[in-house]
């Protein structure tokens, strides 16, 4: 993969082949979210990083696949199987003649990666704004009883270089995702949250229909041009940290899942969260995936094809004054 080192003119985006990540949209009955874009940002967004810097989807697989990617070449990606995605950018892509790679994890919407997905749902539907969330939640850990463990766990830790690397959450941000993480744990967590989501009277069930999409709209995506790619079955957040047993069920499921319902293996893979080892590399070139691509920019030149740059969303959002 043939790569420059100088930074484009916007600043964001280096003279490099990368991807531009995107998550959650509002707009079309989709609530506002953190982090989440409308189509207009979505519009302004693709005239920023310039139009003729996008690659088609197949074509810049094709170019990685050959390792013939120069220069400032982009693709667009979409994470997560999200049917705010489909419902409010695809029209924006199909507008200016683009496609993008859409990541699709398989397993159970309502299993734990789905459960994330609707908490974050409820926290925009049930409150105001994040703050009000925040002042909820810890309020809650209080009257669980949690308040003097996690008091003692954030008195050791300097809060601000909390994933550091994501410069675009608040204080109260990385206080959250600390306590959730690190301290409470997936069990206390959901715990809370379903406690919280009861006295909203929210059944989580109800959110199915309105967060993801039906596998048909895969088979639509990979018709019009676009590619669909490998995510985990499950969407673990620390993969790298699994048995590379269950790694390997996590990404032999999920390839599974896609080729019974689009006919065809995948060959690209988008790391959830980051997370990945040389073992994760090594299952997934044994089961023939050949680009892969990470969920930030901090390797530059790119190490291999299955660990291609990504930039946030987010991160452009800011730095076009629009967040």
């Amino acid at each position: 993969m043939t790569e420059q080192s100088d930074r484009h003119s916007h600043g964001a985006l280096p003279m490099v082949p990368c991807g531009v990540m995107f998550h959650h949209f509002h707009g079309m009955g989709h609530p506002v979210t953190q982090g989440s874009m409308s189509a207009e940002e979505l519009e302004s967004m693709l005239e920023y990083i310039e139009l003729d810097r996008i690659v088609p989807a197949t074509e810049f697989i094709r170019r990685a696949c050959s390792n013939s990617l120069v220069g400032d070449e982009i693709c667009l990606t979409f994470d997560d199987n999200l049917l705010c995605q489909y419902e409010v950018a695809l029209p924006v892509l199909r507008k200016h003649g683009l496609t993008g790679i859409w990541s699709v994890y398989t397993g159970d919407t309502l299993g734990p990666a789905g459960r994330l997905e609707i908490f974050r749902y409820a926290r925009a539907v049930i409150f105001s704004d994040l703050e009000e969330f925040y002042e909820a939640f810890f309020a809650t850990i209080e009257s669980e009883g949690f308040s003097a463990e996690i008091t003692a766990a954030l008195n050791k830790i300097d809060i601000e270089q909390y994933l550091g690397e994501f410069e675009f959450y608040t204080i109260s941000d990385r206080k959250f995702r600390y306590v959730r993480d690190k301290v409470l744990g997936i069990e206390r967590y959901e715990k809370l949250m379903y406690s919280i989501l009861k006295s909203a009277n929210i059944d989580p069930k109800d959110f199915r229909d309105k967060l993801w999409m039906p596998r048909s709209k895969w088979n639509e995506l990979s018709a019009e041009g676009h590619v669909i790619s490998l995510h985990t079955h499950t969407h673990p957040t620390d993969l790298k940290s699994l048995p590379v047993q269950d790694q390997e069920a996590e990404y032999k499921q999920n390839s599974e899942g896609l080729y019974a319902q689009l006919g065809y293996q995948p060959q690209v893979v988008a790391h959830p969260c980051n997370s990945y080892s040389q073992d994760t590399l090594k299952i997934l070139k044994s089961l023939g995936v050949r680009v892969g691509f990470r969920a930030n920019m901090q390797l530059i030149p790119a190490p291999s094809c299955l660990e291609i740059p990504r930039e946030d969303h987010a991160n452009l959002l800011r730095e076009m004054g629009l967040r």
